[in-house]
C-alpha cells in the first residue's frame, strides 16, 4: 500500500514536469511563430508597394505617417485603400 502512494505521487510529479515542459515549449513556439508572422506581414507590405508602383498607382499616404502603412488590427482610411487586397489574400491563405 505505502510503496502503490509513493509511486502514484511520482507518476503525478512525472506527468506534471512533462506537462509543463511542453506548455513551455508551445509558449516558444507560438511567441516564434508570431515573430515569424509579423516579419510576414512586412515583406508583404514592401511587396505590395513595389507592385503598386510598379502597375503606376499612387498610394495615399498613411494618416499616421507610418513608411509602411498601419500594420496591425487598426489601419487608418488610407492604408485600407492601399493594402485591401494584400489583407484580403492573408486572410484567405489563412482561412
Amino acid at each position: 500500500m505505502e510503496f502503490s502512494f509513493k509511486f502514484e505521487a511520482g507518476s503525478k510529479a512525472f506527468c506534471r514536469l512533462i506537462s509543463e515542459k511542453a506548455e513551455s515549449q508551445v509558449r516558444q513556439l507560438k511567441s516564434e511563430l508570431r515573430d515569424i508572422q509579423s516579419q510576414l506581414c512586412h515583406q508583404e507590405r514592401i511587396f505590395a508597394r513595389i507592385e503598386a508602383r510598379r502597375q503606376g498607382r499612387t498610394l495615399l499616404e498613411c494618416e499616421l505617417k507610418e513608411r509602411l502603412g498601419c500594420l496591425g488590427s487598426y489601419q487608418c482610411a488610407n492604408c485600407q485603400a492601399n493594402y485591401s487586397a494584400v489583407d484580403n489574400q492573408a486572410v484567405e491563405i489563412s482561412k
